[in-house]
């Protein structure tokens, strides 16, 4: 079947109530190297959090590993990776460029 995933502008909507459509077993909060390892993404001198990369860094590498992982995270529209597939993609240097791309490109087809 056909697969995809939500956009970056699909996670970050509901800036009114933040995190709403997030899965319930993730943690907006938690810091952006829980997916992204190597990440410098800082806010107010802290390591940025998930949910400030999407909402803050929407332009950046991090943001589209975010929504990968949550698109796999959720299992939205047959993503065809496990959130730990999508993180050993990242980790794996002669596989991040081709993974970003296809996420860019091709998985976030659903959006706001």
């Amino acid at each position: 079947g056909t697969c995809g995933g939500y956009s970056p502008g699909w996670w970050k909507q509901n800036q009114n109530t933040p995190h709403k459509n997030w899965p319930l077993s993730t943690n907006p909060s938690a810091s952006i190297t829980t997916v992204c390892s190597r990440s410098t993404l800082m806010v107010d001198g802290s390591v940025a959090t998930l949910w400030q990369v999407v909402s803050k860094f929407p332009s950046t590498d991090e943001c589209h590993w975010v929504c990968a992982w949550l698109n796999a995270t959720v299992g939205a529209f047959n993503f065809p990776y496990s959130p730990a597939e999508v993180i050993a993609l990242y980790n794996d240097t002669s596989k991040y460029a081709a993974a970003l791309t296809f996420f860019k490109t091709y998985m976030e087809s659903h959006g706001s």
